[in-house]
């Protein structure tokens, strides 16, 4: 009979202990999974205590991956350089994504498809809209297609992509008329808000 009261106390103990809470490369699981599905902080804690940590540990593979995409994708945006798919497509030309400045384009290599296209760009003409890296100070991120408006509402470009960068606070990538000088303020609108943000300065390596 001690021996059995001596293992229940001891299991009792073992349980009253705090669990150590499962992490994501550093970072809290249960508040990735609250930011990652947009659940306040309290309800995923009201949710995480009625639910056994396997479950919960169940979808650290999924935060995981997410957390590990959005990571590259903030340190992208901070660079300034375009994720294919995201920030430029087939449509792009790759003058309007900065490529000439980044030593990416060669005008005298033997042919290749869409030579013509971007060498008559390069020597008679200009792209009429580029690539630009954006900061903003509101939250939440301007979602990619809303559109960037001028003091006059005219509209002069739209929002690629959006991050809000531990470093560097919220950046963005939007595609921007070319007339539009950097240190500019437009505001980025979409259908759920708005807020302001500036057209950076161009930086050698990043958009230019």
């Amino acid at each position: 009979m001690l021996a059995d009261s001596r293992v229940a106390d001891n299991r009792r103990h073992r349980d009253a202990r705090p669990k150590p809470q499962p992490s994501v490369d550093g970072h809290d699981l249960r508040t990735q999974i609250a930011d990652a599905f947009r659940i306040d902080h309290d309800t995923w804690s009201e949710m995480a205590a009625s639910e056994p940590d396997d479950q919960i540990c169940a979808a650290s593979q999924q935060i995981r991956l997410r957390f590990r995409i959005s990571e590259r994708g903030n340190r992208l945006i901070e660079s300034g350089r375009p994720q294919w798919g995201v920030d430029i497509d087939d449509s792009t030309l790759p003058q309007e994504a900065n490529f000439d400045e980044l030593g990416a384009i060669s005008y005298t290599k033997g042919c290749y498809i869409g030579q013509e296209t971007v060498a008559r760009v390069h020597f008679r003409g200009h792209v009429n809209r580029f690539l630009r890296r954006l900061r903003f100070v509101t939250r939440p991120a301007p979602p990619k297609g809303a559109e960037l408006v001028d003091d006059t509402g005219k509209v002069i470009g739209e929002i690629r992509s959006a991050a809000l960068s531990p470093r560097f606070g919220g950046v963005a990538l939007g595609m921007v008329r070319r007339e539009v000088p950097p240190g500019t303020t437009l505001q980025a609108r979409w259908a759920e808000g708005e807020c302001s943000v500036q057209v950076e300065q161009n930086e050698k390596g990043a958009t230019v």
